[in-house]
């Protein structure tokens, strides 16, 4: 009979689908927070890999609990190919998760080959290590073995878009959840195996060299959801902090803009945005600064560039790339402005934009009155 012949490897491998579950769920995380493609695009190969490889060592490990009574074979081929479908259920686990918006049937739809891979990666990492030739296979075991394996595979997917769309419990309990289906369709996947011909003594127990493989990998797997934790409280206290700084920089009453070394908009407050932006023409992160301005003297804002476009946009420029003090601008609105920009030490220019009206007023006011003063006097 197929049997445990190492409750020490059995362990490993349950321990193994709660690691991979807290691998894809905060891979998932990261990626979903991110709204640069590179990025997402770089968080779903790392999703891929890790939780791949975690869902391979969960059956790999789990099927070298499972001793049959002849002597293992060894197949590099196939160990490879269940690495493959490991990889590919990591990834399509993570991009669903982490893309789900409330629509459950793109999450079974995917559960479903997810699903699949994970029946391909058990039962190839199974042929890799137990000569095929001796398992017998009941046609009806199989189907339900497989059609377990599918619906656990829905479920982990489920469970993961849930905390997405949710988050009502704490990451450990979903990943928790999300484990024990991980780990139950290595269980499943056993179903058929139940028996070797022609056979009735037992081998021994895999080598040490074995267990001390299964050993490294938990240790590897708990290594990773240490530093995960790590990095989670790291990126939540940086989140905060940056949430503080957006918040100061809105209450600041003047007009706040950071551009990066290639001069594009890093992040400006909404005084800013009232300043630049038109009707339709709302300015974004992103913009270069000369877009910026020539939005603003296209629509007509600028009296200075009315007629001399290009040749305000190029002067504008000039004093943007070599700050030299305080610059004013008058506007078609009758506001004058006080524009202070400054170099930062990694080449960006950060301004700030002061609305200076009621000061040129009075300053104007009071020229008057010395000049009618002075026709009085005269």
């Amino acid at each position: 009979m197929l049997g445990l012949c190492d409750p020490v490897l059995a362990i490993c491998s349950m321990l193994l689908g709660g690691a991979a579950a807290y691998v894809i769920l905060s891979i998932a995380e990261r990626m979903r927070a991110t709204e640069q493609g590179s990025f997402k695009m770089r968080w779903l190969t790392v999703g891929a890999v890790a939780g791949g490889l975690e869902i391979w060592a969960i059956h790999f490990t789990g099927n070298l609990a499972f001793c049959p009574p002849i002597p293992a074979a060894q197949d590099v081929g196939l160990a490879i190919s269940s690495i493959l479908s490991a990889v590919v259920a990591g990834a399509l686990a993570v991009y669903l998760i982490s893309t789900h918006d409330g629509n459950r049937l793109t999450l079974m739809s995917g559960g479903l080959i997810m699903g699949a891979c994970l029946m391909v990666t058990h039962f190839t990492s199974l042929m890799a290590i137990h000569q095929v030739a001796d398992v017998q296979h009941d046609l009806a075991p199989f189907i339900f073995s497989v059609t377990v394996m599918v619906g656990l595979g829905i479920f982990v997917l489920l469970v993961g878009g849930w905390n997405i769309q949710y988050g009502d419990w704490r990451v450990t309990e979903k990943a928790s959840a999300m484990g024990v289906a991980l780990s139950a369709s290595h269980l499943a996947g056993m179903i058929p195996s139940y028996s070797f011909s022609g056979v009735a003594t037992a081998v021994s127990p895999p080598g040490i060299e074995v267990q001390l493989l299964a050993v490294v990998a938990v240790s590897l797997s708990t290594l990773l959801a240490i530093i995960d934790r790590q990095v989670t409280r790291a990126s939540g206290m940086a989140r905060r902090s940056h949430a503080r700084l957006l918040e100061a920089i809105e209450s600041v009453p003047q007009g706040f803009s950071l551009f990066d070394a290639a001069d594009r908009l890093v992040i400006c407050n909404r005084k800013y945005r009232e300043v630049v932006s038109g009707a339709g023409a709302q300015v974004q992160p992103g913009d270069s600064f000369e877009s910026i301005i020539r939005r603003v003297a296209e629509r007509g804002d600028i009296p200075e560039a009315i007629g001399n476009l290009e040749s305000w946009v190029n002067k504008r420029l000039e004093k943007h790339y070599n700050p030299q003090g305080p610059y004013i601008q008058y506007r078609s609105t009758g506001e004058w402005v006080q524009i202070n920009e400054r170099k930062t030490h990694d080449g960006g220019i950060v301004a700030i934009t002061t609305d200076i009206t009621a000061l040129k007023n009075a300053e104007q006011a009071a020229e008057e009155a010395k000049a009618r003063l002075e026709e009085s006097l005269a």
